[in-house]
């Protein structure tokens, strides 16, 4: 198989992969928190805030990896310490 049709199918398996987790995220906090609006700003909130680092981290400190797991580690140490 060439590389840039598995790439392709890899890519477009986890968009699908990555929506089933989303929504079954949105159900639990539902049922967790039970006020749709806490759940879609708090969500709203994490995708702006990777979307605001990742544009300070590759556009004004010039690099050219973004650490997305790196990132995810730290936001869960946060709400852990949150709660």
């Amino acid at each position: 198989m060439d590389d840039f049709v598995f790439d392709k199918m890899l890519i477009n398996d986890s968009i699908w992969i990555s929506l089933l987790i989303v929504f079954c995220l949105l159900i639990i906090l539902l049922i967790v928190i039970r006020s749709a609006l806490m759940v879609v700003f708090g969500l709203l909130n994490i995708i702006f805030s990777l979307a605001i680092s990742y544009w300070l981290y590759c556009e004004i400190l010039g690099a050219d990896h973004f650490p997305f797991l790196n990132l995810m580690a730290a936001l869960l140490l946060l709400g852990k310490i949150i709660r």
